[in-house]
């Protein structure tokens, strides 16, 4: 398969990905919201729990490390980018072109420094650059992006407020296709609710006894 074949069948993969990583950060970013809400009072024991750990004397305390400066050597496999981001940056550099593009200057120059060449493809297309003919260590830089994306999304649809929110989401659908229920439904839905929200208590280790004897102490 020729490169030209093989950067077009690329580029809708890439398209894809972007997408689909967007529309779920944007659907957790709103779940993480409703579930610090729902569980304000669980958030606030964890941290009351939290607070009351004072380090014992000679124990270790860990020390926050330093982050480990970032890789900003070019190497060969990464030749074809920087290329193009030179080609960006011709385009948005505030040294050429003033304020006017220094938000998609500043994105592209974090996209090549983080190495998220997905990222730095797409501000490529917007700004109507023609891509190169990706070589083959371009393209495998290129996947390695594309398996970053997917361990993220993996990493989201698994995280806790995620399950909580489509479970949460399946109790209101059920509910609003029989607006027409009786108590004693509502009354199960309720359970059905309590029971999720004790189950998330569980996957939080919160001890139900003395998240109950905190609730008290805080009224």
């Amino acid at each position: 398969m020729g490169n030209k074949l093989k950067n077009k069948k690329l580029i809708h993969k890439l398209t894809w990905y972007t997408l689909e990583r967007d529309d779920v950060k944007q659907d957790l970013e709103k779940y993480d919201l409703e579930f610090q809400k729902e569980f304000v009072k669980e958030l606030e024991f964890l941290q009351y729990k939290k607070n009351q750990k004072e380090p014992t004397e000679g124990e270790h305390i860990d020390i926050e490390q330093e982050p480990e400066e970032k890789d900003k050597r070019i190497t060969e496999e990464m030749k074809e980018l920087h290329r193009l981001f030179r080609s960006i940056a011709k385009k948005t550099h505030p040294d050429l072109h003033g304020d006017e593009f220094i938000e998609i200057f500043k994105s592209a120059n974090e996209a090549f420094d983080n190495k998220q060449w997905i990222d730095l493809i797409t501000i490529a297309a917007d700004l109507n650059i023609e891509l190169p003919e990706f070589s083959d260590a371009s393209i495998n830089l290129i996947e390695q992006s594309i398996q970053d994306i997917e361990n993220s999304l993996e990493n989201w649809t698994n995280s806790l407020c995620w399950m909580w929110a489509s479970k949460r989401q399946e109790l209101k659908s059920e509910e609003m296709n029989n607006p027409d229920a009786t108590i004693r439904e509502r009354r199960k839905k309720k359970e059905l609710n309590d029971e999720l929200k004790k189950n998330v208590r569980q996957l939080l280790n919160i001890d139900e006894k003395e998240f109950k004897e905190f609730l008290n102490q805080a009224q």
